[in-house]
């Protein structure tokens, strides 16, 4: 939408260990005119040396609401677990959790509400009352605990084994066999070189989606993409290059297996 300007849209996360955690900051802005109840963003995850890819449509909830908080410097300290929230409402979405024993700066009230910076640079509202004490002095501490958008994105399986890289075949057709097990899958597709062979609707429950993609082959690499997409539009793929032989080179790799082959079996 014109009205949505995307201030940063691209992170670079960079090598994770197996188990490490990596945080992205995206910087947008909303321009005044906006009429619509939410703002429609798409996040992508990609892994370029895997070429894995993790998509999810997400709708952002908009106040046309004014905010109109009233300054007022001084500390918030948290004797319980409380949800600091997008905007002074009940129902507005939650940004993180502040930890029994944080402390984090007041920069405005709103109502019964306190407007707290709980990142750099980044506020939300809690709830002034039970649980939070308000001081003029203190030193903040970070406790807050950042709230995700967990997803388990469907998990494809090829029957046969790729770990050592591509596929090879002699013939002009193959056929790509698998499974997917999600439990809401909302539907699994096949591309062969930007040409789609394989489309199945999908189940819930988490009964595995058996599939079989039959697809003529080019000389050379072929570049098959089996997508999988679950109910809340998350994406998985996973790529894999089958590689048809030139029938010359595909009889001088047979010969030598059968002269082997010959070598290895028992003199009679």
């Amino acid at each position: 939408n014109e009205k949505i300007f995307i201030e940063k849209g691209r992170h670079k996360i960079g090598e994770l260990q197996p188990g490490e955690v990596a945080e992205a900051v995206f910087e947008l802005e909303l321009k005044a005119g906006y009429a619509e109840p939410t703002m429609p963003l798409q996040l992508l995850v990609f892994d370029e040396k895997l070429d894995e890819i993790v998509l999810e449509k997400l709708e952002i909830p908009v106040s046309t609401e004014p905010l109109a908080a009233a300054p007022a410097k001084s500390v918030a300290r948290f004797q319980t677990d409380l949800p600091i929230r997008a905007a002074a409402r009940d129902d507005a979405p939650i940004l993180a959790t502040a930890g029994n024993g944080a402390a984090l700066p007041v920069d405005g009230r709103l109502g019964g509400w306190l407007r707290v910076e709980w990142r750099s640079g980044r506020t939300g509202f809690v709830k002034a009352g039970e649980g939070v004490s308000v001081g003029a002095k203190g030193k903040p501490s970070f406790t807050a605990v950042a709230q995700g958008f967990p997803r388990t994105p469907p998990d494809i399986a090829f029957d046969v084994d790729t770990s050592a890289g591509g596929i090879a075949s002699s013939g002009d057709h193959y056929s790509l066999q698998g499974t997917v097990t999600h439990e809401d899958l909302r539907d699994v597709y096949v591309f062969v070189n930007d040409q789609k062979v394989f489309f199945a609707p999908g189940r819930k429950g988490g009964e595995p989606l058996r599939f079989s993609a039959d697809f003529p082959l080019k000389e050379g690499a072929n570049h098959v993409v089996v997508v999988a997409r679950d109910g809340n539009d998350v994406t998985s793929r996973r790529a894999v290059s089958v590689l048809r032989r030139k029938p010359e080179l595909a009889q001088k790799v047979e010969e030598p297996a059968k002269a082997d082959a010959a070598k290895a079996a028992p003199a009679k």
